[in-house]
């Protein structure tokens, strides 16, 4: 269990750093790896919706998943799905 705050800096790099990786695979298709929205999508939209209030935040290099994110935390369906704590957070 990583305690204090460089355990949460840690934390918090690595999982940039995991997410940052994965950029090609959001540039692959309209959606993750595909070209219709799927199952992929309804696990990782979450994940990085929370990415801001975790205080994460993707560098400039992270292009396909900033326009992924940008993408699908505008559609109608995403933003009906939000309850009211998921509402307060800021997605960047």
């Amino acid at each position: 269990m990583r305690r204090g705050r460089g355990g949460r800096a840690r934390a918090r790099r690595e999982l940039t750093e995991a997410i940052v990786s994965s950029d090609e695979l959001f540039a692959a298709g309209t959606y993750l790896l595909n070209a219709h929205y799927g199952l992929a999508d309804c696990v990782a939209v979450p994940v990085l919706w929370r990415l801001p209030h975790l205080g994460v935040q993707l560098p400039p290099e992270a292009r396909a998943i900033r326009s992924y994110m940008q993408r699908i935390f505008r559609r109608p369906n995403f933003v009906r799905s939000l309850v009211a704590c998921e509402r307060a957070m800021v997605a960047g």
